[in-house]
């Protein structure tokens, strides 16, 4: 049950700001929890990464500050394209 009580905890806050910004249209996310899971899944790996020295030659911060570019922009809203028909 405490355990139970400190995951709710955990995850307030980023579910919270997730969907946020899915009502504010910064991110396409029909489901807050499963895009906060997936979010602190991702930093959850990257640190385990940094904290076991397997970056190799990588700099760190340029590895955390792509990682997160690439979670923002995966997340943004994108323009739906029509398929245009071929002549």
């Amino acid at each position: 049950m405490a355990l139970r009580a400190a995951n709710d905890r955990a995850f307030a806050a980023p579910k919270a700001l997730i969907a946020t910004a899915r009502v504010t249209g910064e991110i396409d996310s029909d489901d807050p929890d499963r895009t906060a899971m997936a979010v602190l899944a991702t930093l959850h790996g990257l640190a385990s990464l940094v904290t076991n020295g397997m970056l190799g030659d990588r700099k760190i911060e340029a590895v955390v500050s792509g990682t997160i570019h690439t979670l923002v922009e995966g997340l943004r809203p994108r323009r739906r394209m029509r398929h245009r028909k071929r002549a």
